[in-house]
């Protein structure tokens, strides 16, 4: 064993969304929020680039044209979802789609936003947009360095939209 990610996952035949949650959720579409398919990542790629810059000092695995180019060979299977609050995208998701399983390789709002309930309205639409023709939604990693150290803000976060710890373990065999 040499790294163990935790994920969190949604097992959506239980699923249930946190009451505080989904008040967020319920205030957020009052307000005006909206998700929108769209068919280009660039919005939703410059929102994550600016909140992993400030929060984490790091940036987005993909690039615009990475995504992009790898949506036009699945279009399927990588659904784009852009977050609209007056006018303007201020979030977004980007999720790899299988047979039982929609996950969240990016799941993402501006810090307006996240004020405004949007995460709440982004998490619980998609959920509940998914909720009949898959099995897990899975929300993504909350370790970084291989598993070496745990998000405990960022688990907690998706905790409380009722996600669940998932391990996800790294070996290594070496072939001789």
């Amino acid at each position: 064993l040499t790294g163990r990610g935790i994920s969190s996952a949604l097992h959506f035949s239980s699923m249930s969304i946190n009451k505080k949650r989904q008040k967020g959720f319920l205030t957020a579409e009052k307000n005006g929020f909206r998700v929108n398919r769209v068919q280009s990542s660039r919005n939703i790629l410059a929102i994550a680039a600016s909140v992993l810059e400030s929060k984490y000092d790091t940036k987005p695995v993909h690039t615009v044209d990475e995504m992009d180019r790898l949506k036009g060979h699945f279009p399927d299977k990588i659904h784009l979802h852009e977050l609209i609050y007056r006018k303007k995208c201020v979030g977004g998701a980007i999720l790899f789609i299988s047979r039982q399983v929609v996950h969240a390789q990016y799941l993402i709002v501006d810090s307006a936003a996240q004020q405004a309930r949007g995460l709440d309205y982004l998490v619980t639409h998609l959920a509940k947009s998914y909720a009949e023709d898959h099995t897990w939604f899975d929300y993504g990693i909350s370790t970084e360095s291989q598993g070496q150290f745990l998000n405990q803000a960022l688990i907690h976060m998706k905790e409380s939209f009722n996600f669940r710890a998932v391990c996800y373990d790294v070996y290594t065999k070496e072939l001789v």
